[in-house]
């Protein structure tokens, strides 16, 4: 019993009951919501409950076009209680993002501010929105802020072990989403970076190196499995999926140019009907046809093939691809959401949210100023969270890109947030441990 009244009298716990609370009268409201298959993993996930296999939504085809962690998630929670189960899974990978949250703010000498970190996440409306859909949101970011805290101890506590635990977490992540493959490479340089300090501090760029190598290892490590199933299916090793070629394209073509990037800043393709020859509908209809033209039947031979169209389209129109890649470092980032669905949200939400998120960057790019100023021993321990911001902003930019995507940044820029907020106020002075 004293344990009991012991946990209870923690900060955590009452953060826990608050970001439950939030999540499950959102899954009250909109539990209608959990079958809408915008992705098709639910698709999947019945193929692997029935038997079939990965494979297409509707189809016993195989696919690689969709990561294998949260279709196989979804057919084990469905099948232990349908669209409860979802809900479940999902209250649980909040609860996750929460508690590592905190434990990551702890690791980064948050002191008391850990626990306000913790509360900017169970309340963020990105997390908030898309506990009620069957996407990757949630998961993935809750998957990212365990790496992230793992990969903190082992900074902090440096051993082969603490290291490979925190490449493991990588390689699990990467199998929800794999947009966070470059993080590796992004943290390498920036460690390189924070160790010239004049003259290169030889001995700190081989342990960030050493500490690549092994959590790059590790992370491979849990993706052979995917790689293996892909070559015996497909004939093709891929450790990723055969998505990437048209998240390029479907941002790099002459439609969108002129139907988005070129059009006043806001607009989007959910402004034209679908009947609209410059629509995402119409769009899509032609590239499929244009694709089965050329005998391409494979998933494999069609993501190259739309790799390379997206290239040739850059390549035609440079200042265009720039710009289109402000653009959607604007959508990434937009404080509010944009497009049709937008206009219908209630005002005061959409102030509401527009408020938070605007507070929240503005304090975060103090605590970004202030980090930067620390020592480099103190930055250190910074780096793999300014890692993850830069790769996904730099991997968005890139690719198709949309507000739902930031959130597995959300606890980081909530801890930046909240560490520039200590330093302004001295809250770390005023209460330390």
């Amino acid at each position: 019993m004293s344990i009991i009244r012991q946990n209870l009298r923690n900060p955590l716990c009452y953060l826990l009951l608050i970001g439950l609370i939030a999540r499950s009268a959102l899954l009250i409201f909109r539990f209608e919501e959990l079958t809408d298959d915008r992705d098709a993993y639910l698709g999947i996930a019945e193929n692997l409950m029935q038997g079939i296999g990965f494979c297409t939504s509707g189809s016993e085809l195989p696919t690689a076009f969709r990561p294998p962690l949260y279709p196989l998630l979804l057919a084990v929670v469905l099948k232990l209680g349908s669209s409860f189960g979802l809900a479940m899974l999902h209250l649980l990978m909040g609860a996750v993002t929460i508690w590592a949250t905190v434990r990551l703010g702890e690791n980064l000498r948050l002191k008391q501010g850990a626990i306000l970190a913790g509360f900017l996440v169970a309340i963020d409306p990105i997390l908030l929105r898309y506990t009620t859909l069957p996407m990757t949101e949630v998961t993935f970011a809750g998957l990212t802020t365990v790496m992230l805290w793992l990969w903190s101890k082992a900074d902090q506590k440096p051993s082969w072990n603490a290291y490979l635990l925190a490449g493991l977490s990588f390689g699990v992540a990467l199998l929800c989403r794999p947009s966070l493959l470059p993080i590796l490479a992004v943290y390498w340089v920036l460690a390189v970076v924070n160790s010239f300090n004049g003259f290169s501090r030889s001995d700190r760029i081989i342990k960030s190196t050493l500490c690549v190598i092994l959590m790059g290892a590790a992370g491979m490590l849990v993706l052979f499995p995917w790689g293996v199933r892909n070559l015996i299916q497909f004939g093709h090793y891929k450790l990723t999926t055969t998505h990437g070629g048209y998240t390029l394209l479907l941002g790099n073509n002459p439609v969108f140019y002129d139907a988005v990037v070129r059009q006043p800043l806001g607009t989007t393709w959910g402004d034209y009907d679908s009947e609209d020859a410059r629509s995402q509908t119409s769009w899509v209809n032609k590239l499929n046809r244009q694709l089965d033209e050329q005998g391409l039947v494979s998933e494999f031979d069609r993501d190259r093939a739309q790799y390379q169209l997206a290239l040739e389209n850059i390549r035609a129109e440079p200042l265009t691809f720039l710009l289109a890649c402000f653009l959607r470092e604007i959508r990434y980032w937009s404080p509010v959401p944009i497009g049709p669905e937008a206009r219908q949200i209630n005002p005061i939400i959409y102030w509401c949210t527009a408020l938070f998120y605007i507070g929240l960057y503005v304090m975060a790019l103090y605590g970004v100023v202030v980090m930067l100023g620390q020592s480099e021993n103190r930055r250190r321990f910074w780096l793999p969270a300014l890692a993850m911001i830069l790769t996904f902003s730099i991997v968005h930019s890139i690719y198709w890109s949309n507000a739902r995507m930031r959130a597995p940044l959300v606890p980081v820029i909530a801890m930046l947030a909240i560490y520039g907020l200590e330093k302004k106020l001295r809250l770390d002075e005023k209460f330390s441990l």
